[in-house]
């Protein structure tokens, strides 16, 4: 049974905390553990600490391995089960060929991403000087100057007025500067804004069509294409949290309450998006912090419910994700062929705990 739907002050009702992941099932095997571990901790009065224990210490260990490169490309394990299901990642040679010869804006931005090299969105933005995707991939893009970033940033709110992931990218680049009076005010101003894209599942579609095109197998290319990618602003939204929790202590109550607010709505958004498992664990870990330090009997910052009610909601959402079983790498090798397809179509058509959910009952 799903958990009730919250309700943000201002904002309307969001679907519950499953919803969606994006940095391999390697990352996502370890979270499900250590949620499975926890799990007799739940009572029926849950303490504070029971999900803030996933919200801190497992969401700190997913933003780091977000930030790194290697992510579970460098694993045996994930190699091995790539070129089992006929997976070749391209060369660079390859890929520059498929580019003359294809000459998209998709090519570019999947050869960006298969390389991590930045170097193929500046050329896919000679092209398309006004692409939002680009815009995000290199405001985004550890490796470009900060201020360059910023500037990236501030087009992309240009470009897209109403989508939040351009706000949120752009407060993360102000905080990474110093500029917090700026970032905070950049954060307010998403209360006027209603879309949420970050172009995940687009680009992973690009690359999924560039892996076919290369001539790779339909579960090779589907299953790097979602599961060895990475998220780049998932880590963002976690240091955007901290940067608000740590705020919430020096300024007045007032101010605090704005704050709280900011920082459901944003654990609110991420898990209101048909889209990846990490990005609902890691939302549901910012809707725990909006709540941090607040008596258990004191109005929440989501529509009619206490702090308490809140808490209980988010333990019923972290329990589905807990009973949701994903296949481990193994086990993908004993799924047959058109499960296996169908269940990666619907990862990107429902998002991927529905997805799960279906692969579930299939099973």
């Amino acid at each position: 049974m799903e958990a009730p739907l919250i309700s943000l002050k201002g904002m309307a009702r969001i679907k519950p905390i499953i919803v969606s992941s994006s940095i391999g099932l390697i990352v996502l095997a370890i979270v499900i553990s250590s949620l499975k571990e926890n799990s007799s901790r739940a009572t029926s009065s849950p303490e504070i600490n029971d999900v803030r224990e996933i919200a801190s210490s497992e969401s700190s260990k997913i933003g780091t391995l977000i930030k790194s490169k290697k992510n579970n490309l460098k694993s045996p394990t994930g190699d091995q089960l790539l070129e089992d299901f006929g997976f070749v990642k391209p060369s660079r040679d390859k890929l520059e060929n498929h580019i003359i010869k294809e000459g998209s804006i998709n090519s570019l931005i999947a050869t960006g991403i298969i390389l991590q090299d930045p170097s193929y969105y500046y050329r896919a933005l000679n092209i398309e000087p006004n692409n939002p995707h680009l815009l995000l991939l290199l405001g985004s893009h550890e490796n470009i100057p900060p201020l360059q970033k910023l500037e990236f940033a501030e087009k992309l709110i240009q470009e897209q007025p109403e989508n939040l992931v351009g706000s949120y990218l752009l407060a993360s680049i102000k905080i990474n500067l110093d500029q917090t009076n700026e970032a905070i005010a950049t954060l307010l101003n998403t209360h006027n804004q209603n879309d949420f894209n970050d172009f995940l599942m687009d680009s992973s579609l690009a690359i999924n069509e560039t892996l076919l095109l290369l001539g790779n197998s339909e579960i090779g290319s589907a299953l790097y294409s979602i599961f060895f990618i990475q998220s780049p602003m998932t880590y963002r939204y976690n240091e955007i949290s901290n940067f608000l929790v740590n705020e919430f202590n020096e300024t007045q109550p007032i101010e605090t309450s704005e704050l709280r607010k900011i920082t459901a709505e944003l654990g609110t958004n991420m898990v209101s998006q048909k889209n990846f498992l990490i990005n609902d664990l890691v939302g549901l870990a910012i809707q725990k912090k909006s709540m941090a330090g607040m008596e258990q009997n004191s109005p929440s910052p989501f529509i009619g419910l206490s702090v308490d009610e809140a808490h209980g909601n988010l333990i019923k959402q972290k329990n589905q994700i807990k009973n949701l079983v994903v296949p481990d790498l193994k086990q993908m090798n004993e799924i047959d062929h058109d499960t296996l397809v169908e269940w990666f179509r619907k990862i990107r058509e429902v998002g991927e705990y529905q997805a799960t959910v279906w692969l579930n009952n299939e099973s």
